[in-house]
Parts: structure tokens; sequence; C-alpha cells
């Protein structure tokens, strides 16, 4: 089948049906805990943005599903398009069984690019980054990240041996101090956490090469508390919230999130002064590895970094894989495919 004939004989339909979008949660087996309804939810909480959400259905049966908003209040084809904006993590694609062929791929992408007259961002699942990479229009704008992801399949004691030796002596000497370690997932440890949240930001902020008002300014409004909040609203019990106490101080704090075979380390703070020399950052991240070895997920998502930074060398050290991947403003073209509604 050509590429014009494949594309001709595409059914999208928009908004994606929820109960579907589900069923191709469940069935792929990378879908991250960013790729599933309730994190749409959480990413049109406050009306900012609507969801466009897209199902497209071959011929064959094969069916893809693209987690999509714009923003409200601008027409569809004047309108900012993400999956997902800027700041709200993996997007990308599901599909049954985690298979996507290039024409597929290329059929998203001509969809996308087709629907406004602004850029769409499209930040894809690194699993699937040689396929999108290659495609991918040399216009498009990249936004390179690196990805680390700690694989858990051999088991803890495997990963265990996997973290450096410098970071096994952190994690013993921090069992042998007075800590205490919370999980909750009703939201009760929320405010312990955006405390501690704050003022990490405010020591980036004086440690930053920029004035320290406007690097505040700026991770304030891509993380403000109205997105902390809707996320464990609307992922309920799969959003964990962790706190370490050291001598009743709140020390280090980290929500993850699950589904499926990932739990995602999506943000972590700390007080420097009372985290540090009880090696509270590594402990709370090794508690969380164990924790989710023990509830059989897969893999444990580390988040995206840059190459060189500190962030990146401190995750280096619990031995994960490295993913290079990358997010794109694909360039606007011509009318595409329409959806049926």
């Amino acid at each position: 089948m050509s590429r014009s004939a494949s594309l001709a004989e595409v059914r999208v339909t928009s908004p994606a049906p929820r109960e579907v979008w589900r069923s191709l949660a469940d069935s792929d087996p990378h879908t991250m805990p960013t790729q599933t309804p309730e994190w749409l939810d959480a990413v049109c909480d406050g009306g900012r943005y609507t969801d466009v959400s897209q199902l497209y259905e071959w011929p064959d049966g094969h069916r893809i599903l693209v987690p999509l908003v714009r923003k409200r209040g601008v027409p569809p084809r004047l309108a900012v398009h993400g999956s997902w904006p800027v700041g709200w993590d993996i997007g990308g694609v599901l599909c049954a069984g985690g298979r996507i062929s290039k024409e597929q791929a290329e059929a998203v992408v001509a969809r996308l690019a087709g629907q406004s007259l602004r850029p769409t961002y499209f930040r894809p699942h690194p699993i699937h980054d040689d396929v999108w990479s290659a495609i991918i229009p040399t216009s498009a704008r990249r936004n390179p990240r690196l990805v680390q992801t700690i694989d858990l399949r051999g088991g803890i004691d495997v990963v265990w041996k996997g973290f450096s030796d410098s970071k096994r002596k952190q994690i013993r000497r921090a069992r042998r101090a007075e800590l205490t370690v919370e999980c909750d997932s009703t939201g009760r440890l929320l405010p312990v956490f955006e405390r501690l949240y704050r003022r990490s930001v405010d020591r980036w902020a004086e440690q930053g090469r920029g004035p320290s008002w406007l690097t505040r300014l700026r991770v304030n409004r891509k993380y403000p508390s109205r997105r902390f909040q809707a996320v464990p609203r609307h992922l309920g019990s799969t959003c964990q919230v962790w706190v370490l106490w050291h001598k009743g101080n709140p020390a280090t704090a980290m929500i993850t999130l699950s589904h499926g075979a990932y739990t995602y380390a999506w943000h972590s703070a700390m007080d420097k002064n009372v985290s540090g020399p009880v090696h509270g950052q590594t402990y709370l991240h090794a508690l969380a590895i164990e924790r989710a070895c023990e509830e059989g997920r897969e893999f444990f998502h580390l988040g995206d970094t840059y190459p060189g930074t500190g962030v990146t060398r401190f995750k280096s050290t619990f031995g994960p894989i490295d993913y290079c991947s990358a997010g794109y403003w694909l360039p606007p073209s011509g009318p595409s495919m329409q959806p049926t509604r």
C-alpha cells in the first residue's frame, strides 16, 4: 500500500473515545502514567486546555491513539496544540502491543502538522524515538532530552547491584540515621512537598547564572501550585507523595506516578541543609525503587534531564539506561485528514 493510499484510508476520531483510550493504555506495554486519560484530566484542570485527542484506525483494525490538547479560547486553526504542552511530560502515541510502523508514524505526523497554523509540540515516548526521529521533517525544531530509566525486571537484588558503590554506601548510612518515611496517596502530604519544592526553587535561583527573580518566575510559572494539586486529584491512588523526615524536620519529598509497567519519579524536592548530611534524596529514591519492584513494575522512570548536569549525574549513580530522545515542534502544513465526531 502506498503512503498516500494509507493516509486516505485512515479514519481519525477526535476527541478519542475514553473507553478506547483506557483499552489501549492497558494493552500498550510502554504506557507511561502521563499517557493515561487521568493525566489528560489533570492537564485540562483549570480550563486552560481542551481535549482534542485523536484515534487513528486503519482498515486492518490497527489503532493508534494520540493524547492531545489545545488552548481554549482560540480558534482551532490558530491554537497551539500539544502532546503534551511543554512541561507536561511524555505524550506521544499509544498502540496495542506497543508496535508502530514508519507508515503509521507518518500518518500521525501529517495529521498533527495539518491541524493548525501554529506549530504543534509532540513529545513521543523515548522507546519509539528511532521511529520518530527518522520521519520528523528536518524543518521541525527539536528539544533534545535525555531520559534515564532503571530496568527492574531482574528484581531488587539485581537493581541494587546496578547502583554505584558510593550510592550503596549512602543508602546504608541513611538506614542508620534517625529517619522517618511516609508515603501517602490521599494528598495529605502534598503541602509538605510544596514547601520543600519552593525552597528548592529558591536554592536553584541563587545558584543560577541569571537573575534569581527571573529563575523563580520561570520555574513557578512552569510548575505552579495548581499543577501539583491537579495531578493527585485526578490520578488518585496511582499518585503517591513521599516525605522523609529527619529528627522531626521534613528533609526530602518526592511524587511518584504509577501505571502498568512503569513507576515515574515525577518531581522531587529537598531542604539541602536537612537532607544532605543523611543522604535523604538518595534514600527516598531507593525506597521508591524498592516499592516499584514489590509491585511488579518493570521500569522506574527517572524523568527527563539534559546531559552533563548535576541532576543527570545523580540519576546515573542508580544504574539507569539512557535514552536520547527529543520533543518536536512540528511546523504547520496544509490541511490534512479531518476527524469524524
